[in-house]
């Protein structure tokens, strides 16, 4: 079982196969791309199972101050019961959990009345580098900020692309906080975007600039990580009647539009956070279905599913649902590139704690600049549980053992840290996960839905 002990958490570990059932609350990606886009579009839309947490929240919060008029009602799941069934049964029934909202956004235009503006983002790298290419469209001057980590966290290539397209805009020698001169028009054109750091700054242009005049041409150089994201990003917009022109990730083409969609837009569940869940099975043996999101999904996490059936799990992706079965015992002796699902390696390296040999993760080296740096993290508490783990720049290199020692985990603040280590806890009884709430970044009632994984 689960046992709070101030600011940590004892994880217990389970003895038997599990067998179970969820859905997850909405994808943090989609919610902050659809939120900005819902702002903008021509009439109002609704937004259904909008992730409830600190990132999303952030983003609710920035575009209520730009001047974006919004409501918010609660989001029950009782509204697929009869397609959910026991999916949903634990959280609502069992737990009492509302994790989702219904937004009503959209159907004005963008706000012209600004004159000053300081928007806190937190660690949001979604919320800070979106707003960043969208807030040059407003009037004034809009400083956009976050916390310690933030100011950490690289923007550069960002705010130097949109000086390209004429924005005043002064960082802090490529970091945040950043300012903005704001004059309500910003003249599309061509620029060059660095992609070998963070594909959120190719996001934030394409999602903006339907409302830059002209459009803009987006030549990225060098290789682009997370590609998946980008594509997630073209999704969105499609389904808001705005078609991108991707060129090999080499070239990108946003014209001069406005976004336009009738329909309610359905926010599938978070398919990063189901892996946690989905990944049991793979350590602990059993079989875990996840509700909501399956073959249609727009989620480049969906590539992790070769992984699990590389490491020997048996996947199964239906309509509307995915399964995953395994008997606890990955196999090892592996090279993964994760360059495309960097999210998930933190999950991934727990996983190959328990593998029957070495396992390395490459072509990552993005991870240094994520909530914390991740690889030098992984590394650490690896080695504090008695592990072995080589570091490299663009990854790691993970030797399981047969024994690992019950320790405090550090989480840095990190909320995948804290979830995946998790995962750990399953095998190793008695595991203390440390600072365990800051899983509210994307995941708030992460603890509520792992206890289920008990009974």
């Amino acid at each position: 079982m689960l046992e709070k002990i101030g600011d940590n958490i004892k994880v217990g570990s389970i003895k038997n196969k599990v067998y179970k059932k969820l859905t997850v609350p909405g994808s943090k990606s989609i919610t902050n791309r659809v939120l900005l886009v819902g702002a903008l579009n021509s009439r109002k839309v609704r937004l259904k199972n909008v992730l409830i947490s600190d990132d999303t929240m952030y983003m609710l919060n920035a575009l209520k101050s730009i001047g974006f008029n919004f409501t918010t009602t609660e989001y029950s799941l009782k509204e697929f019961e009869s397609e959910i069934g026991d999916f949903y049964e634990f959280v609502e029934i069992d737990k009492g959990i509302r994790d989702n909202l219904i937004v009503e956004i959209g159907g004005t235009n963008i706000p012209t009345d600004i004159k000053d503006l300081v928007i806190y983002t937190g660690n949001s790298g979604t919320t800070i580098r979106f707003l960043s290419a969208f807030v040059p469209l407003l009037n004034g001057r809009v400083i956009l900020d976050g916390d310690y980590r933030m100011r950490e966290r690289p923007i550069g290539d960002l705010t130097n692309a949109l000086r390209g397209l004429g924005v005043e805009v002064i960082d802090n020698n490529g970091y945040p906080p950043i300012e903005v001169h704001a004059n309500g028009l910003v003249k599309g054109g061509n620029i060059v975007v660095s992609g070998e750091v963070s594909s959120q700054y190719i996001s934030g242009l394409m999602l903006a600039s339907p409302y830059y005049s002209g459009g803009i041409t987006i030549k990225v150089r060098g290789e682009l990580v997370s590609k998946p994201f980008v594509d997630m990003t073209s999704k969105v917009m499609e389904s808001f009647r705005v078609r991108i022109q991707n060129d090999r990730y080499k070239e990108i083409i946003v014209p001069e539009c406005k976004y336009f969609r009738e329909s309610d837009f359905f926010i599938e569940p978070d398919l990063t956070n189901a892996f946690y869940f989905l990944s049991i099975p793979c350590i602990i043996g059993g079989e875990v279905s996840v509700y909501g999101v399956g073959k249609s999904s727009i989620q480049g996490d969906m590539r992790f599913i070769e992984i699990l059936k590389d490491v020997g799990c048996s996947v199964e992706v239906y309509d509307d649902y995915m399964k995953v079965l395994g008997d606890g015992r990955p196999k090892g002796n592996r090279v993964f590139d994760m360059n495309d699902i960097p999210d998930l390696v933190q999950t991934m390296a727990v996983v190959s704690l328990f593998a029957d040999g070495p396992v390395e993760i490459r072509n990552v080296s993005n991870l240094r600049v994520k909530e914390t740096d991740r690889i030098k993290a992984l590394c650490n508490e690896i080695k504090k549980l008695g592990g072995e783990a080589e570091e490299y720049p663009d990854g790691l290199k993970i030797v399981p053992k047969k024994e690992y020692i019950p320790t405090q985990i550090s989480t840095y603040n990190d909320h995948r840290m804290a979830m995946s280590f998790a995962l750990a806890g399953l095998k190793v009884d008695g595991l203390i996960i440390q600072n365990y709430k800051c899983t509210s970044k994307t995941f708030p009632h992460f603890w509520e839905y792992l206890e289920f994984f008990y009974y």
